[in-house]
């Protein structure tokens, strides 16, 4: 056994069945775990088993973890799945393309050294087409220029943005100067002054908020003295009506991932509209800070809408604390139908968790959710035959997960 939950998390990056490998991996990325073995573990899957089998869902993460001291080996991956001259729909070669974009998305601090091996692999094949090749280069020159010629860009950027809030090429620019700004002149900037006048009646307040939250949601604080405390700042956005900036401000306090984040999404949910709840506990799903669970399960606890309440179970068991046992067994007893969000959640606490509970004996874990899927899956058999298709799929994956837990459970 590991010796905590996320390295158990990583060991079933390794599992024999398919769907907990895929379902772990999402985890990992969905938190923005960045353990440095688990880039480690994929690219080891994947000479084990090949990119078609061993992490389907792959191509569709939008973050996943590469070690900056690794970025040069990633690229060698990189050309190592793209040279098996695959389909460009296939797996492997859209896994190649995901990986190159992340390794891109990086910090460029860490890029500049590898600008020239990471060019020519974006030349290499064809399914590298989203990669920014110019702005990778872009971002790289400005690593030069003084913290007052930054700013001088990001003005202009805010400048152009005023006159037309449609410009890609402003925004690029802007962005590129900030993030330099924000990693080699930490404090230069005050992002908190930013934050607290939100987007202003000016179109120049408002680029410079959309490209606070847009750089807070691609990068992580250095968490020094002039980035503390953003996550207050934050929170009070999580009221804006607006989807592009809910959205925005829930992905900056997830990428922070600190207690405070945790905090802020707790604290602000009480009063928030119906909508604005629903993206919250989507946010507290992604969360993975230690103490959380109990506090959402308090929350839930307090809801009586269903759907929500079915959002904020999920965010319990994503949180993977052992000691939710209890609370998830007895929430699980209760349904009777559920989203194949549910069901993967479920999965992973009952793989990961089962052998961890301090109260339960992990039977106990494994038997409520071979129950919950059982029944599940009756309530589906009930049903008409509409949207049969889907249904057959969500049986079949059920089925399956009902047969690793018999197969876990022997070995116990």
């Amino acid at each position: 056994m590991a010796d905590s939950i996320l390295g158990s998390v990583i060991e079933h990056l390794s599992h024999d069945d398919d769907a907990v490998r895929n379902i772990a991996l999402n985890w990992l990325c969905e938190g923005y775990m960045d353990d440095t073995s688990i880039s480690q573990v994929v690219f080891d899957q994947w000479s084990q088993r090949s990119p078609e089998i061993a992490f389907t869902q792959f191509p569709m993460l939008s973050f996943f973890p590469i070690p900056s001291s690794t970025i040069g080996h990633a690229c060698l991956q990189v050309a190592d799945l793209v040279g098996q001259e695959r389909e460009l729909t296939s797996i492997t070669t859209r896994s190649a393309g995901k990986l190159l974009e992340q390794v891109v998305k990086m910090p460029i601090t860490e890029l500049a050294e590898h600008e020239q091996q990471i060019v020519q692999t974006a030349q290499s094949h064809k399914i590298f087409f989203r990669i920014d090749i110019q702005g990778l280069r872009q971002r790289v020159g400005l690593l030069d220029k003084s913290a007052d010629q930054l700013a001088g860009v990001l003005d202009q950027a805010v400048a152009e943005l005023a006159e037309n809030p449609e410009s890609a090429t402003a925004l690029q620019q802007g962005l590129a100067a900030l993030e330099v700004l924000r990693h080699l002149h930490p404090g230069y900037l005050d992002l908190s002054a930013v934050l607290s006048c939100g987007p202003g009646v000016s179109t120049a307040d408002s680029a410079s908020f959309q490209m606070v939250l847009i750089s807070l949601a691609q990068f992580a604080g250095n968490q020094d003295s002039s980035e503390q405390g953003l996550e207050s700042k934050l929170a009070v956005h999580l009221q804006d009506s607006r989807e592009s900036v809910l959205s925005l401000v829930l992905e900056a306090l997830v990428r922070c991932g600190s207690g405070a984040a945790a905090q802020a999404l707790l604290e602000q949910f009480p009063q928030s509209t119906e909508n604005n709840r629903r993206w919250i506990a989507r946010g507290l799903q992604r969360m993975r800070v230690a103490g959380l669970a109990p506090m959402v399960q308090q929350l839930r606890a307090s809801i009586s809408d269903p759907g929500l309440w079915a959002m904020l179970l999920v965010a319990e068991m994503q949180q993977l604390d052992p000691r939710s046992g209890q609370s998830i067994v007895a929430a699980l007893d209760e349904i009777e139908t559920a989203s194949q969000v549910m069901i993967d959640a479920g999965l992973l606490y009952t793989f990961v968790c089962a052998p961890w509970q301090p109260t339960l004996r992990p039977t106990q874990v494994e038997q409520s959710y071979r129950d919950f899927l059982m029944r599940v899956q009756a309530n589906l058999t009930r049903m008409t035959a509409h949207d049969g298709h889907d249904k057959r799929a969500l049986r079949k994956h059920q089925n399956k997960q009902i047969d690793q837990l018999f197969k876990k459970r022997r070995k116990i």
